[in-house]
């Protein structure tokens, strides 16, 4: 008799729970699908060495970011540097990270790889960490602006430099909003 009753009682615990999340909208299996929550953009970068030479220049950054939970976001970017200094003769970086959402602004960390073709080594490693601020302009668009440090290696030495991005995110499929 006893399990009789555990057993209808679960069911109706599992109906009343059905029932929520129905007239919440909550679907988690939509919420983490590839293409909601996904944000591909197109900025500018201008960076400052931070080193004796205190070089400037000027590049295009491309980046993508996926929502992972209520505050997490996983980062793609890819930058080119060197505008300012007679072509690409400076830098190229793709890298993946995170960013900790605390709305409207977010902290970023990335990692990856470097491309330096007027260096000793050719490749190397490039980190980059700071501060966002992102806002809608429409339903699927938002601007960002970020602020932070970049650390690259090419071959023997490393080279710091403050960088400024700013840029245009389109969402792409289903958001938060839409559901």
């Amino acid at each position: 008799m006893k399990s009789k009753i555990l057993t209808i009682a679960a069911m109706a615990a599992m109906a009343v729970t059905a029932q929520a999340q129905s007239t919440n909208g909550y679907d988690s299996g939509h919420k983490y699908s590839l293409p909601s929550n996904l944000e591909i953009g197109a900025g500018g970068v201008y960076s400052y060495g931070l080193g004796q030479a205190h070089h400037k220049n000027a590049g295009a950054q491309l980046l993508v970011t996926k929502r992972i939970g209520d505050y997490w976001r996983i980062r793609g970017t890819a930058e080119v540097n060197g505008f300012a200094k007679n072509g690409f003769d400076r830098l190229g970086k793709g890298m993946l990270g995170v960013s900790f959402d605390l709305l409207p602004f977010y902290l970023y960390a990335d990692y990856g790889v470097n491309f330096n073709p007027s260096g000793n080594s050719k490749f190397g490693l490039a980190m980059d960490a700071g501060a966002g601020l992102q806002f809608k302009v429409g339903n699927a668009t938002s601007l960002y602006v970020e602020g932070g440090v970049d650390r690259t290696n090419s071959g023997d030495n490393w080279q710091s430099n403050a960088e400024v991005k700013a840029g245009v995110l389109v969402y792409t499929g289903v958001t938060e909003a839409d559901r």
